[in-house]
């Protein structure tokens, strides 16, 4: 049955939407695949990772009871550096970058291309005029 239901999918798509049968087959293994789908999602966290990278923004991976994430907050918020935050206990978008970054301590900070693990005010100068912000 699920064969069936395939090649009338495929078939919509190729013959009736008009598609390549290549890109119908795509697409059909896009809306038919949930492992497919959680691989593609994994891309595009993938890719918002390399789109950080690329702007020079500044995001902080962090949690809420360390002291030098509190210490790097002070310093944006005092200096008027833009930054984005990312709790990696409590937001689902945290726990995955960490991961994928390989966290084994907070804070986090990127900047652009550049990584920084722990943070030091005069560290932080130093990388974030290499971002070229």
């Amino acid at each position: 049955m699920a064969c069936c239901a395939f090649g009338l999918l495929l078939e919509m798509i190729h013959v009736r939407l008009r598609f390549t049968p290549a890109f119908a087959v795509l697409m059909c293994a896009l809306l038919v695949s949930g492992p497919l789908l959680a691989e593609i999602y994994k891309w595009v966290d993938i890719l918002t990772l390399d789109r950080i990278h690329r702007t020079k923004r500044v995001v902080m991976y962090s949690t809420v009871w360390c002291g030098v994430c509190k210490k790097a907050r002070r310093y944006f918020r005092a200096n008027d550096i833009p930054f984005k935050e990312f709790d990696v206990e409590t937001s689902e978008r945290g726990r995955k970058d960490y991961a994928r970054l390989n966290g084994r301590g907070v804070p986090i900070v990127l900047v652009g291309k550049y990584r920084m693990d722990g943070f030091n005010p005069g560290r932080f100068q130093q990388v974030y005029r290499q971002a070229g912000n």
